[in-house]
């Protein structure tokens, strides 16, 4: 169980986690979800590989999803 030892003061690591949760509640994403994305920027972080999108402009991977 998570409990704040910090008085309201966050790490970045928990801000980022914290700001993560959100995005995925704002867009309905599964819980599971967040493992897995954190999973990938672990591999980035570690490997140091770039992320990178096949998409050149935002209006193009939205048409492509729907």
């Amino acid at each position: 169980m998570y409990t704040d030892r910090g008085h309201g003061s966050f790490t970045n690591k928990e801000i980022l986690s914290i700001r993560l949760l959100g995005i995925m509640r704002d867009i309905g994403a599964p819980l599971k979800t967040y493992g897995r994305i954190v999973a990938l920027f672990k591999d980035v972080i570690t490997e140091r590989e770039a992320i990178t999108t096949t998409f050149r402009h935002l209006h193009t991977a939205a048409n492509h999803s729907s």
